[in-house]
């Protein structure tokens, strides 16, 4: 079952950054990368302090794409205090991560509070 809800994470499209597309040029932007060259990008369009749209951008292993598109699908329409007490372990009791790809999830987690601190800095 973990692996088939990791494919299915992995393959959604629905919320991949397109640089191409201009309503996305005032997201704000949150980035993290790691010492094996693994780098994640989100982007949080917000309107009255609720995230109305998210996409990401992922270079890295299958399991950091599926928790960025799981995580990305899940915070769309959240108020940004939701976001503030964001834990990545939550995702890895979603979909059950393995424990030697757990590293994953400090990485994107360090990529949301990465995209609140532009939010707040505005």
């Amino acid at each position: 079952m973990t692996e088939n809800l990791t494919r299915l994470y992995f393959e959604k499209e629905d919320h991949l950054f397109n640089s191409e597309d201009d309503k996305y040029s005032h997201a704000a932007k949150g980035s993290a990368t790691n010492s094996q060259g693994m780098e994640i990008d989100l982007y949080f369009k917000v309107e009255e302090g609720r995230i109305i749209d998210a996409k990401y951008n992922v270079s890295g292993c299958p399991v950091l794409v599926a928790i960025s598109a799981f995580y990305i699908e899940n915070v769309i329409g959240k108020e940004l205090d939701h976001c503030r007490d964001f834990n990545a372990i939550g995702i890895h009791e979603s979909i059950e991560i393995p424990n030697h790809k757990k590293d994953r999830m400090i990485l994107l987690e360090d990529a949301v509070y990465n995209c609140l601190g532009q939010i707040r800095s505005r």
